[in-house]
């Protein structure tokens, strides 16, 4: 999110930009805490191949979309969503292969 600090974190060999080397492995970032920013905790991202229909599909199944898609720099795009139990995750679209 814009404005927002974000680090990320690798469990595998990373280049001198900071991204993976390899596939296959665990790799994510932490938020710096934020009253209006809606993750308090951990939380998972699910990789979907159409991000904007995805989020569609979680509206009308009674979900809600909790932020605006955001591009993470030339990787993907990505949003958080709230189903409907109350559960947050992270809904991912690749747009860079690795």
């Amino acid at each position: 999110m814009p404005g927002m600090v974000y680090v990320g974190l690798h469990t595998g060999p990373t280049d001198q930009n900071n991204m993976l080397t390899e596939p296959g492995f665990i790799n994510g970032g932490m938020f710096e805490k934020n009253k209006t920013f809606p993750i308090n905790g951990p939380t998972i991202a699910i990789t979907v191949d159409n991000i904007k229909a995805s989020l569609e599909k979680i509206k009308a199944e009674g979900g809600e979309v909790l932020t605006d898609i955001m591009p993470v720099a030339d990787m993907g795009l990505y949003a958080y969503v709230r189903g409907t139990e109350g559960n947050v995750v992270g809904v991912w679209q690749n747009i860079k292969k690795m």
